[in-house]
């Protein structure tokens, strides 16, 4: 499975762990979880409850669920590949 952190911003979740200006994943919760603790480890007023880690698939799923058809039919796609 693929995992992504993601960073809590005023009224939604999102993905801002980059590398070379793309999206990180991680091949599995300890490694980022890892990336977290190091976070807070450099940062330590920063809040733990203000990241997450989740499960790819879980995104894509949840996207289906979305109201603009464009969405659904871009993580229907990424979930077949999956």
């Amino acid at each position: 499975m693929t995992y992504e952190v993601q960073t809590r911003m005023i009224n939604t979740w999102e993905n801002c762990w980059t590398d070379g200006g793309a999206p990180m994943t991680f091949a599995n919760k300890s490694e980022a979880q890892s990336e977290i603790d190091d976070l807070l480890a450099l940062m330590p007023d920063y809040s733990p409850d203000d990241y997450r880690i989740v499960q790819l698939e879980d995104v894509l799923r949840a996207l289906l669920d979305d109201d603009n058809e464009a969405t659904r039919a871009a993580a229907k796609r990424a979930l077949e590949c999956s």
